[in-house]
């Protein structure tokens, strides 16, 4: 029987132009960020395709918001790459869930960030 394993972890600001989370046994991968009047434009790409075009912007700051996902993937090394596009504005990384399957055949889930 395969079994589904979830893992988050809480994250920093971003400030830099890029994040990149390499997951080396993921079948899906959920970004969670803060909405802020300051905040801009981002994509996030699985894979080197890209999977979300998103806006960070909101009037009022607004936490824990998914900015995107990605689900369905093989099981497999996977890279998920934030990337801030808006000129001179930020983009948060609050916390991150990736699930992989666990029990016989599958290989433990884990993930750099780099």
């Amino acid at each position: 029987m395969r079994q589904l394993l979830s893992f988050s972890m809480v994250w920093a600001s971003i400030s830099a132009s890029i994040a990149i989370l390499k997951v080396t046994a993921g079948t899906g991968i959920w970004l969670f960020g803060g909405n802020r009047p300051n905040y801009g434009t981002y994509t996030i790409s699985v894979d080197d395709q890209t999977t979300t075009n998103g806006n960070a912007t909101s009037g009022d700051p607004i936490f824990n918001q998914l900015l995107g996902s990605a689900s369905g993937l093989s099981s497999g090394a996977h890279t998920v790459v934030l990337t801030n596009t808006g000129s001179g504005s930020a983009v948060d990384l609050d916390s991150f869930i990736f699930q992989g399957q666990v029990g016989p055949g599958c290989v433990q889930p884990c993930f750099y960030v780099t």
